[in-house]
């Protein structure tokens, strides 16, 4: 077994199970994957490796924040995450992610499910905003969000592995950039 603090990006990493998914075999389905990194030319390379080699869907997101919008309001198989990004980062997006129930945790606080979540704002007398989410939004928001809660998410970075990774819930480690036989070899351990 490899140190996972110092494993080279070549060789493999023994990590626990993933959580225990409902999500097709990525040889036999497509699988909808979710690929989250602030620069967009190394988040296209994985993207379009999933998407030409394996014939997956994806959705391509700059920023945590866009992240936890889009796990509001469709069902993922996969999440490849950036780890290094500017607001809310990698490590905060997959607590949050973890810990999801129709709130959003960003890294200066806690905010109430309002985007994406059918939220209205409307200004009062004092200038002030108030956000109103219907409850059939909120429970539709709230049900996608439980049911991505326990999808695999993989850590897409230039650092080298480490155990904080798997301290905030993620289940693998992808090395940049992506190639056809390391995201392969993932792909196949997770599915």
């Amino acid at each position: 077994m490899s140190n996972p603090t110092s494993a080279p990006s070549s060789s493999k990493i023994s990590l626990p199970p993933s959580p225990t998914t409902t999500s097709p075999s990525p040889s036999s389905l497509t699988v909808n994957a979710l690929v989250i990194d602030d620069n967009i030319i190394t988040g296209k390379i994985l993207s379009k490796i999933l998407e030409k080699e394996f014939g997956h869907h994806v959705t391509c997101l700059e920023s945590g924040e866009a992240a936890l919008e889009a796990l509001s309001q469709e069902l993922f198989d996969i999440c490849f995450l950036d780890i290094d990004m500017p607001g809310i980062n990698g490590m905060e997006t997959a607590l949050a992610i973890r810990r999801q129930a129709g709130v959003n945790v960003v890294s200066n606080g806690v905010v109430g499910c309002g985007i994406g979540c059918g939220a209205e704002s409307s200004a009062t007398s004092t200038g002030s905003t108030v956000s109103t989410v219907s409850a059939s939004a909120l429970a539709a928001a709230s049900k996608i969000l439980e049911q991505n809660r326990s999808i695999p998410i993989i850590a897409y970075t230039t650092n080298e592995w480490s155990q904080r990774f798997m301290d905030v819930g993620m289940n693998g480690f992808l090395a940049k950039p992506a190639t056809l036989e390391t995201l392969r070899s993932e792909l196949e351990r997770i599915f």
